[in-house]
């Protein structure tokens, strides 16, 4: 069965991240949190940080918000740390500071979704809950040459029906950090290595396709838009001022230069005025 060797291919080639060398149930809720939209290289350093400043779940749950944000400065996706910060205070006050191994239970905590909730208990708990994160989807789609749009329900259902019938009893973490690392360092999005793939055999896109970077389907990119943006830098002997944004919407709670979008036939100037009128008051 290609999932036992996929699995072995894994115990001897995978990369030594830091989560990896002890995967404890709140050293994988650390990394998956960090993992959503970010690349790994990227949060390895915040990964480490982290750790070293909040060795405990206790210790995040103890921390106030601006702290918790301020640890997390420049990773983005700030919402993420907001519910870090909540999942940690539930799990004192419901959990006594004990991560859940049941699916059911972690998928109910803030900003955890299906597949975090999968790798926490497979990962750290070495229950058979599969993952199904974007490099699984293109392992699936490749594999079994899936030409359906995985980001359709009932195509990802689908997968998601696969990827349980395929996890290898008894070492359902090995197999789900496999699919993903197949994805991340081989069957990568647009130069897959299929020369040394080790399930490349039994690849359908491989086999039947002439590119099978066709897979999984695609869709089109939007344009980007573009904004003009105006910020004031005011200040008054020694200090300058600063505005915390709105508790919701985009980057929520962080700290800024007063300002803001330009509209339609606005000069700089007359956009900083108006935006400090709306935004201060002042």
């Amino acid at each position: 069965m290609w999932p036992k060797l996929l699995t072995k291919w894994y115990e001897e080639n995978h990369r030594k991240l830091p989560w990896r060398l002890n995967p404890a149930p709140y050293h994988t809720l650390v990394c998956e949190f960090m993992a959503q939209q970010t690349q790994i290289n990227t949060l390895i350093p915040y990964y480490k940080r982290w750790l070293n400043q909040f060795p405990t779940v206790a210790d995040v749950a103890n921390a106030n918000e601006d702290t918790i944000l301020k640890a997390w400065e420049g990773l983005g996706y700030y919402s993420r740390a907001r519910n870090m910060l909540r999942t940690a205070r539930e799990i004192v006050t419901k959990f006594n500071g004990e991560i859940p191994e049941a699916y059911d239970e972690l998928i109910d905590l803030p900003g955890i979704g299906p597949y975090t909730a999968a790798a926490i208990s497979s990962i750290a708990y070495g229950h058979d809950n599969a993952v199904l994160d974007g490099n699984v989807v293109r392992v699936l789609s490749r594999l079994f040459k899936i030409s359906s749009d995985p980001r359709k329900a009932e195509v990802k259902a689908k997968m998601m029906e696969l990827a349980d019938k395929l996890i290898v009893p008894g070492r359902p973490g090995d197999f789900n950090q496999a699919m993903m690392e197949l994805g991340a360092c081989i069957c990568t999005s647009k130069r897959p290595k299929c020369n040394i793939c080790t399930v490349a055999s039994k690849c359908r896109a491989f086999r039947e396709l002439d590119d099978p970077t066709i897979l999984p389907k695609k869709k089109k990119p939007k344009p980007k838009p573009h904004f003009q943006v105006v910020a004031g830098l005011i200040w008054r002997d020694h200090e300058v001022l600063i505005a915390q944004r709105p508790k919701d919407g985009m980057l929520a709670g962080l700290w800024e230069f007063p300002g803001g979008k330009q509209e339609q036939g606005e000069s700089f100037e007359e956009c900083l005025v108006r935006e400090i009128r709306e935004e201060l008051d002042i």
